[in-house]
């Protein structure tokens, strides 16, 4: 996988994103406009419970599909960090 710049992501887990930002902070605040209820770096789980909310780190790729189409993007795990399907499969192809 590339090293190319990574982001912060509030996910609720095993559903969608809800904030994207270059911190926590960030995130937060592009969260807390989607939800009834404004959330915090202390509600924050570890995503090991489907629905809960969690901090992730997300590539430039899968950030930019979430600010062009909306938090329902599909997203997987590599080494810590989530990147777009298409994003692996071209890592993979280069291999």
């Amino acid at each position: 996988m590339p090293k190319n710049k990574t982001y912060t992501a509030i996910e609720q887990s095993g559903y969608a994103i809800f904030g994207v930002g270059e911190t926590l902070e960030e995130a937060l605040a592009d969260a807390n406009q989607w939800l009834d209820t404004e959330l915090t770096a202390a509600d924050l789980g570890d995503g090991r419970v489907i629905g809960e909310m969690c901090e992730i780190t997300i590539s430039a790729s899968v950030r930019d599909a979430v600010l062009a189409d909306g938090g329902d993007v599909a997203i997987e795990e590599f080494d810590g960090v989530y990147y777009t399907p298409a994003e692996l499969d071209a890592a993979d192809n280069n291999e």
